[in-house]
């Protein structure tokens, strides 16, 4: 299944992550891969899905700490940022097979520079195209492993 959405401003982005949400909630999928260049988003759109998600934390971006975890109505929310791995192998140390395997969402950035623990695992891939400063263009991809 792919779908696509054009001409998405913030107030929009906003009602998608509400509507993605659920359709996550109708899925057994639980990593989701977000991606997109440098600055188009992810962080925030990750924030709106935490949000639509049940979840009163403060997100944003685990740059430097790798993942934060934030509790939901729907159970921990984990979320990745992989921008600054050297080698893929850094990823298991901070345990990410545990948490792929966790049954609980899992959110990556920039997961590009972890697919090869991926390969095998369905996931759900949100693409965030910068059209212009204000608007973006998001496709959805759900990604089953038979």
């Amino acid at each position: 299944m792919q779908t696509t959405w054009q001409n998405i401003t913030l107030l929009k982005l906003k009602r998608l992550a509400i509507e993605i949400a659920s359709l996550l909630c109708s899925q057994s999928i639980k990593i989701i891969r977000i991606e997109g260049e440098m600055g188009a988003g992810k962080t925030t759109f990750i924030s709106l899905l935490c949000k639509a998600l049940g979840s009163t934390d403060m997100v944003n971006s685990p740059t430097f700490t790798i993942v934060n975890t934030y509790t939901s109505a729907v159970g921990e929310l984990h979320h990745f940022d992989f921008y600054r791995l050297k080698h893929p192998s850094e990823a298991l140390h901070i345990g990410l097979e545990e948490y792929l395997y966790s049954n609980n969402y899992c959110f990556l950035e920039w997961s590009e520079n972890v697919s090869i623990y991926l390969k095998n695992i369905p996931t759900i891939t949100i693409h965030i195209y910068k059209t212009n400063d204000k608007q973006r263009t998001i496709k959805l991809l759900i990604n089953e492993v038979t």
